[in-house]
């Protein structure tokens, strides 16, 4: 008789601050690399796997804003971490450009995991003292205009705060909300994709 499959938990986290990443695809190969499982990380970075007793299993790790991770995991691993690696912002002639940064839903408390992001951003304005940017924060279209002007202008400001928490000076940093004046997505019964693009922060540099 077949042995039973051992549900394993791992959490997907950031290497230096070991903060759970959430929402990273996890997708899992046999030897042969035929696909077994597709996964997404919960919100506390967590993932189960049901792994058959003493196989080796290839796993790839893919989020926005993070280095692609492979790795072989077994039933018998003592390590549930796996770890990825930031990639570094992306500096365009009119923007510092990262991955989405998240918040709760109808909140302006920026995620742990967006922390990570912005810190980017930091780097880039430690880096470059004479660069300034304007704060953009952009919300989906549910809601009516006036709060969703609202909840932008808390969103960015959130972000500003934190930006100057971590030693940003203000002379560097603006910022502004838009509501649902500059939508991407521009849909009458939007999907949650298109609500999350249109949920954006962007971080523009001012010339």
């Amino acid at each position: 008789r077949k042995q039973e499959n051992l549900f394993l938990n791992y959490t997907i986290v950031e290497e230096v601050s070991k903060t759970a990443l959430p929402n990273a695809t996890v997708i899992v190969t046999d030897e042969f690399g035929t696909k077994l499982t597709e996964t997404q990380s919960d919100n506390n970075g967590k993932i189960k796997l049901a792994l058959e007793p003493l196989t080796f299993y290839n796993v790839e790790v893919n989020k926005e804003g993070y280095e692609t991770k492979k790795l072989n995991i077994a039933t018998g691993d003592t390590e549930k971490n796996i770890a990825l690696t930031q990639k570094k912002a992306v500096v365009t002639d009119d923007a510092i450009v990262i991955e989405n940064i998240y918040f709760d839903f109808n909140k302006s408390t920026v995620k742990k995991e967006s922390e990570l992001s912005l810190n980017k951003i930091v780097e880039v304005l430690t880096n470059n003292a004479n660069m300034s940017i304007t704060i953009n924060a952009h919300t989906d279209s549910k809601g009516s205009e006036t709060y969703n002007q609202k909840l932008s202008e808390s969103r960015a400001k959130a972000a500003y705060q934190y930006l100057l928490k971590k030693g940003i000076p203000a002379s560097q940093l603006t910022y502004k909300g838009y509501g649902e004046s500059e939508l991407l997505e521009k849909c009458e019964k939007c999907t949650a994709s298109q609500d999350q693009a249109n949920r954006r922060i962007e971080f523009k540099i001012i010339k």
